[in-house]
């Protein structure tokens, strides 16, 4: 193994990385409770969510999306041709009037088929269409001009006028997501991407908790709690690691009952539909909890040379990462396989030896983000081996 000195990036800036789905025009669901949705989304520590745009004409809902906006929480928010262009534009901006920085970004239509229709016009087309005809209406509305962009998911890949690529990228069964990420990325704004050097966004990601083999078509097998736990936050580390500038998961709750044949849609929820939070939900909790940053340059301070260098075997990956105070913080996570498909079942990680060596002698403390009770403190050293398993680890050195 080589050891290499990571260039830190500040944990502030990772952590706005992070986003999650809502459906708050879905009243009759969990998410009709919004008091039960902040309270989901402050036990975590998220900020930012993706949802369809809001509608006066529907006042339940409406609340819903100020309470949140209220509270700090920021939307990337979409709709699709059937509305109007100059009704979403203004609810909008009614939005982002009453609540600045309710509104985070503005994304063009969701899955689009071949048959989606716009202006005249079919499929990618029509979407581009519409793209450029959000961007116009946007830049005649005072709260909406510096809005960024957010391009239109579609069955095949596009470019349109945005600010932002975007993609879906589901990895399948419980498979790792490194390299479907990295696939994702490099087919839409890598060197020979669709729009090369076009900062990108996941607007959906997700691992369902629904185990065993599919009941309905186009449906795929999920993991268990603990390991969508394991699978999104390696996902997220993933996505910050690849220059993703954010990853919505999907989604914030199970909002349904299984009624009939069980169904993978309402079991993608950090929490199920009970209110329970799955191990998933105390995990985002657990890194928001030891990396937020709230200092006045939490987002703008110059980060300093990382303390230490790092010799890691292959599937193992590392973040460094800095706060305002001067802390050093590296996250190492293992993207050895963690589900049998074929089985339906855990897979076991053997634990891997990764080698962090410090400019200076000093202790290090290592936090399983996964389970608490796995954290470790180590004596004050320069040399340090650190056993990683399935679970990503989480180090504060000094």
């Amino acid at each position: 193994m080589q050891s290499a000195r990571p260039a830190p990036v500040r944990a502030a800036d990772f952590l706005a990385t992070i986003g999650v789905n809502t459906h708050l025009g879905y009243p009759q669901t969990q998410y009709g409770d919004v008091s039960a949705v902040l309270e989901a989304l402050q036990f975590t520590g998220v900020k930012h969510v993706r949802d369809a745009a809001p509608s006066a004409k529907a006042p339940d809902a409406w609340r819903s999306y100020e309470a949140l906006a209220a509270a700090g929480v920021g939307a990337c928010l979409f709709w699709g041709a059937k509305r109007p262009m100059a009704e979403a534009i203004a609810d909008l901006s009614a939005l982002e009037a009453l609540h600045p920085g309710a509104v985070d970004a503005l994304e063009g239509p969701n899955e689009i088929k071949p048959n989606f229709a716009y202006a005249g016009r079919t499929g990618n087309a029509a979407a581009q269409a519409f793209m450029a005809d959000m961007r116009s209406a946007a830049r005649r509305d005072p709260w909406l001009e510096r809005k960024p962009l957010v391009i239109f998911t579609t069955y095949a890949r596009a470019a349109a006028d945005c600010d932002f690529a975007n993609q879906h990228p589901y990895p399948k069964a419980g498979a790792q997501p490194a390299s479907l990420l990295q696939l994702v990325r490099d087919r839409n704004v890598g060197p020979d991407g669709v729009m090369p050097g076009k900062p990108m966004v996941f607007t959906e990601l997700g691992y369902h908790t629904l185990v065993g083999k599919p009941t309905r078509p186009a449906a795929w097998q999920g993991v268990d709690p603990e390991r969508q736990a394991i699978l999104l936050v390696n996902a997220l580390l993933d996505g910050a690691a690849l220059g993703i500038s954010r990853t919505y998961i999907y989604q914030l709750l199970d909002c349904y009952p299984d009624r009939g044949p069980p169904d993978q849609e309402k079991h993608f929820g950090l929490y199920r539909f009970d209110g329970s939070a799955k191990p998933a939900a105390k995990a985002l909790r657990n890194l928001f909890a030891r990396l937020s940053d709230d200092g006045p340059g939490a987002r703008a301070f110059a980060t300093n040379s990382f303390p230490a260098r790092v010799a890691a075997p292959p599937l193992v990956s590392s973040l460094a990462l800095q706060d305002s105070a001067g802390r050093n913080f590296l996250i190492l996570w293992n993207e050895a396989p963690v589900w049998s498909a074929e089985l339906a079942a855990p897979l076991e990680s053997e634990p891997v030896s990764t080698r962090l060596v410090l400019e200076r002698p000093g202790p290090l403390r290592a936090f399983d983000i996964i389970d608490s009770t796995g954290d470790r403190v180590f004596a004050p050293a320069s040399s340090f081996a650190i056993s990683l398993g399935a679970h990503p680890i989480l180090l504060q050195i000094g």
